[in-house]
C-alpha cells in the first residue's frame, strides 16, 4: 500500500496526477537523489520500457501521455509530493 502525505494528496488532485500513475512510478520508476534522504521517481527510458512490456503496446500508447509525472518519496517510503516534469532531469 502506497502512503501519500496530505500534501501529496492535495498536489495530486491539483495537478491531476492519477493514482494509477503514482502506483506505476512506485513500481517501475527510476530513482535519483532529491535531497535530505528523499528520492525522486521518474519514468526514464528503461522504466518506460519495463512498463510497456508489462502493459502491452496498445495500452502503453494510450497512457504514454501521463508518463511525464514524478513523485518524491521519503526515506521511509511515503510519497511527499508529486507533479509533472517541465524540463529534463539532470543526473
Amino acid at each position: 500500500m502506497i502512503k501519500l502525505s496530505r500534501h501529496a494528496e492535495k498536489r495530486a488532485k491539483q495537478r491531476s496526477v492519477q493514482p494509477k500513475v503514482i502506483e506505476w512510478l512506485y513500481d517501475y520508476g527510476t530513482s535519483s537523489f532529491a535531497g535530505d534522504g528523499a528520492e525522486r521517481l521518474i519514468f526514464d527510458k528503461s522504466a518506460k520500457r519495463r512498463l510497456r512490456n508489462d502493459l502491452g503496446s496498445s495500452i502503453y500508447r494510450q497512457v504514454e501521455q501521463f508518463l511525464d509525472a514524478y513523485v518524491i518519496r521519503s526515506a521511509n517510503g511515503d510519497i511527499i509530493t508529486c507533479g509533472w516534469l517541465t524540463r529534463r532531469v539532470q543526473r
